[in-house]
């Protein structure tokens, strides 16, 4: 199976068994998010491309927000505890604001932790949970 990674449309394949299944991704400081339905895999590659619509994920219509014109993962779940709170900025990105690395603290993965990862992606999705169950 493939699916969309992203803008680049690079498209990552996984070996399954025909049949139908939900497709599920989490990502280190993202909400998880899940298809609305399952989706039947058999010989053919089928591509599920969620950023098309609200509705392509369960748990709509808040599973997902919308940037530009393509529906993206909640960012900002820096303990990944599947909430996006308080305690994202106080104990994971504040701790770490000047580092750079591969780090659940960087909201915006561009790799370094910053301000900017807690005013601009992790404090406009306070409240947010992931709705897979």
């Amino acid at each position: 199976m493939r699916g969309f990674a992203d803008t680049t449309k690079s498209y990552l394949t996984f070996p399954t068994s025909p049949g139908s299944f939900y497709i599920v991704i989490r990502h280190r400081n993202h909400l998880a998010i899940m298809s609305k339905n399952p989706v039947s895999l058999n010989s053919t590659t089928p591509t599920y491309d969620f950023t098309t619509a609200q509705t392509q994920a369960y748990g709509s219509p808040n599973a997902m927000i919308l940037v530009g014109t393509r529906y993206c993962m909640i960012s900002g779940d820096a303990d990944g505890n599947g909430q996006v709170q308080n305690s994202d900025v106080n104990t994971g990105i504040r701790p770490n604001l000047g580092l750079s690395g591969y780090l659940n603290a960087d909201a915006n993965l561009d790799g370094q932790v910053q301000n900017t990862d807690v005013n601009f992606y992790t404090r406009p999705n306070l409240g947010h949970g992931t709705q897979v169950p």
